[in-house]
Order: structure tokens, then sequence, then C-alpha cells
């Protein structure tokens, strides 16, 4: 492709929208402090650990000295027999390095001293993933040409994915998280299969070897991206492919060994951390083939990939022009990578905008898009009208997230009717979660059952006002009372079992609510705690007790939660309390709780 002066124009102007959007949806570079958040502390860890600190145990983060607590936890950190390993793979640092190296060289130059993550790694980090972001849709623009001729076409495609989609999300907003690398890879990986394709000379399956060892050291299961391969040839030209590798057996060893040289890095740092060079830190996490969510991957009101990146509708029906071969390899590698996807423990892959999994192959999966050049007139028309509103839907929907209206985990249809296409302050934080997915299979007797009615003098409750409220049939019962002199109730404490100590559980908690006024409950929450021998929180979460707000008044609705609860730490006099906190003091009742504790059915 060469560069012509549209081209040139496509990046302007995705640059350019990158900085008037990101500036309107809050980025988090504008702050120096906020890009190293979530998941991202982890994968981004390894780069402070092996350049700066020098120390793979991870234990500087513990040195208050350094200040720089806040960017890691020890749920990154899988305890083996022999130390514990960082549980996410190293990919992304390495792709990251260049950028860390150059901040890391000014910074020493002017004679300052670094932890790694002062604004300047902040904001390099940020740099990183919006040069991989842009990187991406370079190459992916080159294997665009290779399918159509149409400049406009393809610039236009490529503009609506990088704007259209949660690939935006990622790229600009949230860096610190892998997906845009993998974007990144995956087209890179793309285009090398189609050089090869094209010219056969030998150096294109060692570079493709060498980036494949990249993937698998970003995502392992991006791997699957080898799958997309005979999309691109058609059936045939891979075969043709395939064959012409075995029989070339030296380049084929060549391209083997470049591959394990190059994934070998991450086992080779496991290996370090606890001797152990093939450790599994996804303890208890995995696939389930045979109980894929494929559903609710695609239309899921949480998650769902067409909901969140309705593009993708607009991009995939561009296949109907592609000829009979490329079509049935590209739907078959759409269903492998949906059920791969929903094949994850958490099919929702927890916080975050959209069906983030799936953004690392939008290189292949917006591809087809370019292809409605071939669709009659009135149908560009209508397809440049449909694109333009699902752009907006999707730059709308960002700025919804980002402000707190959708909520980063725990989307229902009803939540998203309740904040479609509000901006009003009254939506911010409107919603609440409260329904984790537990880890594994339960334990089929819980460890603990607790129970609290306000009519019974035995009540758990029992220093909490019970009012009185009558009945349908006229008799009069009693509910928990919370209003503007009582925004506390009384703490349940629930037993401390060993089993909580050793490992992650699960508590559900069922309650009705009763409200007299409309939103009377709707700032109040559920909160749930450890606390030491001192009174002092060691860990708390808290659930919003509506999970959206009602408007209906004078009617008990029940409610269901469940959380994941961490492992209470070992050797520490803990507690574990549950209670409501009402902020804002309106009145409601509460009534017919219970509340209910399970471990694991862990096997062998």
């Amino acid at each position: 492709m060469k560069i012509t002066r549209i081209a040139i124009a496509l990046v302007g102007v995705i640059a350019l929208c990158t900085l008037y959007f990101g500036s309107w949806n809050n980025a988090p570079w504008q702050t120096d402090s906020t890009v190293i958040r979530g998941d991202g502390q982890a994968f981004y860890a390894w780069l402070p650990a092996v350049c700066i600190h020098h120390d793979l145990s991870f234990r500087y983060y513990q040195d208050t000295a350094l200040h720089i607590g806040e960017y890691f936890s020890e749920r990154f950190l899988y305890p083996h027999a022999r130390g514990k390993v960082l549980k996410t793979p190293c990919g992304e640092a390495l792709m990251v390095l260049p950028f860390f190296a150059a901040n890391l060289g000014l910074r020493t130059l002017g004679g300052s001293s670094s932890t790694g993550y002062e604004p300047s790694f902040q904001r390099a980090l940020g740099l990183a993933a919006w040069c991989y972001w842009l990187a991406g849709l370079w190459l992916m623009a080159l294997v665009m040409r290779r399918y159509v001729s149409s400049d406009g076409w393809m610039a236009a495609s490529i503009v609506a994915t990088a704007l259209g989609t949660n690939l935006w999300y990622y790229a600009v907003f949230h860096p610190s998280m892998s997906h845009v690398y993998s974007f990144f890879l995956v087209a890179a990986c793309c285009l090398l299969w189609l050089k090869w394709s094209e010219s056969g000379k030998k150096h294109w399956p060692l570079l493709l070897a060498a980036l494949l060892g990249l993937v698998y050291l970003v995502r392992p299961v991006n791997l699957v991206v080898i799958a997309f391969f005979p999309v691109l040839s058609g059936g045939s030209g891979f075969l043709r492919n395939v064959r012409a590798l075995f029989s070339r057996w030296k380049l084929l060893l060549s391209a083997a060994l470049l591959f394990c040289l190059v994934a070998g890095l991450q086992h080779a740092l496991n290996h370090a951390q606890c001797g152990d060079a093939f450790a599994w830190t996804y303890k208890h996490e995995g696939f389930n083939f045979l109980h894929a969510r494929m559903g609710s991957v695609g239309w899921s009101f949480n998650k769902g990939f067409f909901v969140y990146a309705p593009l993708a509708l607009l991009a995939l029906c561009g296949v109907l022009w592609w000829d009979r071969s490329r079509k049935v390899w590209f739907i078959a590698f759409f269903l492998l990578l949906s059920w791969l996807t929903a094949s994850w423990w958490n099919w929702n892959y927890g916080s975050g905008l959209g069906m983030r999994p799936l953004v690392d192959f939008y290189a292949c999966l917006f591809l087809p898009m370019a292809f409605w050049s071939s669709a009659p007139t009135w149908g560009q028309r209508v397809l440049l009208a449909l694109t333009g509103a699902a752009v907006g839907l999707c730059q709308l929907q960002t700025w919804q997230f980002n402000h707190r209206i959708i909520h980063p985990e725990e989307m229902d249809a009803n939540k998203y009717r309740h904040v479609w296409l509000r901006t009003d302050d009254s939506a911010v934080d409107c919603l609440g979660g409260g329904n984790e997915l537990p880890l594994g299979a339960l334990s089929d007797s819980p460890l603990f059952t607790r129970a609290a009615s306000f009519g019974r003098p035995d009540s758990l409750w029992h220093t909490l006002i019970a009012a009185p409220v009558a009945s349908a049939s006229g008799e009069s019962l009693y509910a928990g009372l919370l209003n503007d002199t009582i925004l506390y109730n009384a703490s349940v404490f629930l037993p401390v079992l060993p089993a909580m100590r050793s490992e992650t559980w699960m508590i559900y908690l069922q309650s009705d609510r009763l409200e007299p006024s409309p939103d009377a409950a709707a700032r109040a929450v559920w909160v749930f705690t450890y606390q030491d021998s001192k009174g002092k929180t060691t860990w708390y979460n808290k659930l919003r007790i509506n999970d959206y707000p009602r408007k209906e008044i004078n009617r008990w609705e029940s409610f269901r939660y469940q959380l994941r609860m961490p492992a209470m730490q070992a050797g520490r006099d803990e507690k574990c309390l549950v209670y409501i906190y009402n902020p804002e003091g309106k009145k409601f009742l509460v009534d017919n709780v219970h509340i209910a504790g399970y471990s694991y059915d862990w096997q062998p």
C-alpha cells in the first residue's frame, strides 16, 4: 500500500479525534497517575521489577518509602510451593519496554531516581498503547488493500474500527490492559502470512514464528489467530503454504526453534521466580468447553459483543460479498473464536467495556467491512448512515462508562434500558452490582447460614429499630427501619471457619426491601468487611441494595446478591461482618435477610 494522501489524512483524523474525544471522555493521561490500574498493574509490573528494582519476588511494593503500594496487589501473585509467581505473562511488558527504557534513560541522564511509576512512566505507557493502536490500524489497512481497491471504503472502515468500537477505549482510556497490543500482533501476523503467501521467501515464516511467540507471551490463547490464515489465503492457498513449509524441514525446524526461544522467555521468568518453569498461575481458573455461553458473549447486555460494538453487525455483513471458500472459513473462525471466548469460567471477563477478549481480533473481525464497496450504491449509503450512528453510539457509551453511568461488570437489560442515552448527573453511579460468578463448583453444603426476621425477639438484628408494617391481611408485621437517625444498622457477625482462611469463598445474601418514597434506598449499600481484633478494617466491599433506581413505592421487592470473598489472613484474629450503610438517611425498610457462605469443591 502506497502512502497516499488519503492514508495520511486517515492517521490525522484518528489522531485529532483521539485528542478531542479523549479530553471529552476524561482520558487517564490527563492526570498522569491513573494509567496503570486494574489488571494492567500486573501486566506492567515486570518492567519495574526487572529493570529498576531487580526483584522478581515483588516485595519492593511493601516498601512504604517508595509510595507505590497502590499500584500492585497481592492478588496478582500466585502462591507456589517454592515462591510466588506473577500471575500475568510478560508479553505486554516486553512490547512496552522501548518506551519504558527511553523514559528511564532520560530520567537517569537528568539525575532523577525512578520507581517506575512516576507520571512520566504513566505517560510513556499511554504513548505506547497509542502507537501500537495506530500501527495496528495501519497494518490492518495493508491487509485490506489486498482485497479491496477503494481507498475511500478502506479509510472509512479503518476510521470506524478505530473510533466506533471498544478498541478505542482500551487504546486511549485503559492502555495498561493487553488488548491493544494483541490487536497489533494479530494484524501483524495476518500481514506476514500474506507476505509469505505472495513471495514464498523464507524470512517471512521466520518472522511470523517469532511474532507468534510474542502472541503467546501476551495471551497464549490468541494463537488461535492461526485459524484465520485460511480466510486470508482461501482453503487451497492455506494448504499450499502448509505443504510448502513441511517440505522444507530446515525452515520448519528453524521457525519452531524461533517460536520456542521467544515463548520460552515466560518459562525462564517463572523458573527464576519459583524454580518451576511451567507453573500454572491461573489456579482454579480455566475453560469449560461443554458449557460455553456463546449467546451471552454475543448478545448479553452485560458485555455482549454486538451490544457494545454494534458496528460489528455491519462489518460481518460484508462477508456476503466474499467468495464461498473464504466465507465458510470466516464463519468457522468466528464460531471457534466465540466458543473459546464463551468457554472461559468467567464468560464476561470482569470489569471492562464490552467483550474485551474479542478486541484482540478486530483486525480479523472487521476486515469484511471493506467489502461493502462491492454492494449496490443504495446499500453503501445505508451502511455509511448506520456506521455514523454506530460510531456515535460507541462514543456515547464510552463516555457513559468513563463517567460511571454504565456499570463496569454487571449490566443487564433493565440497567441498560435505565441508562440508555443518558448523560445527566443523576445517572452517575445509579447502578449496582452483586452477581459475581463463582470461580468453580461450590460445595453441596453451606459453610454457615444466617437468617433474620425482625418480628422475632432473637433476631440477629435486634439492635435495629423494628417498625410495624401492615400486611395484606391486616396483620401487624415488623421490618428493619433505616432513616436519617439510623445510617448504619447492627452488624451481623459471621462465623470464621478454616475454609474461609484457606481459599476464596462465596457469600450469598437475600433480602426484601420496601421504599416509602421513590429512590429512598438509591444510595444505600450492603457492606461486607473483615476487621482485625482492634476493629480496623482489613478488607471490605459494598453492593448497592437496589441494582437500579425504582419509582414504585410501598411495595416489597426481593433482591439476591452473590460476592466472591477473599481468603482471610492466616494467623490474624479477623472478624467477618455484614451491615447496611444508608448515607442519604432516607427512610426504607428491610426484612427476611438470609446469608449463606459456600466453599469451593476443588477437584484434585
